[in-house]
């Protein structure tokens, strides 16, 4: 095993707006996540190719650990109306 193989992080963060980017992201980094760590994923509420690779992963790795929303401030109605939406989520690996 060479040293790349041992790194490991407290903090991941994925920018995935295709189902690609970000299965490839988990697929390839979450196991380096140390235990306790924190995994950020942008753009979980706004595509749903990043959306579904997520749930997919958690799904096909036994992750039950809660989603944690993370919620922004979006004019909707043609711009009117401000709403909250999800963009985010986080969970820390157990």
């Amino acid at each position: 095993m060479n040293y790349k193989d041992q790194l490991t992080s407290p903090y991941l963060r994925t920018i995935g707006k295709v189902f690609k980017a970000t299965w490839d992201g988990l697929v390839n980094l979450y196991p380096k996540l140390e235990q306790g760590g924190l995994l950020y994923v942008d753009d979980y509420g706004s595509f749903l190719g990043c959306r579904l690779a997520v749930n997919r992963y958690r799904r096909q790795h036994n992750v039950s650990t809660p989603m944690v929303p993370v919620v922004e401030w979006v004019y909707c109605d043609s711009g009117r109306i401000r709403c909250q939406k999800v963009e985010a989520i986080w969970w820390r690996k157990e």
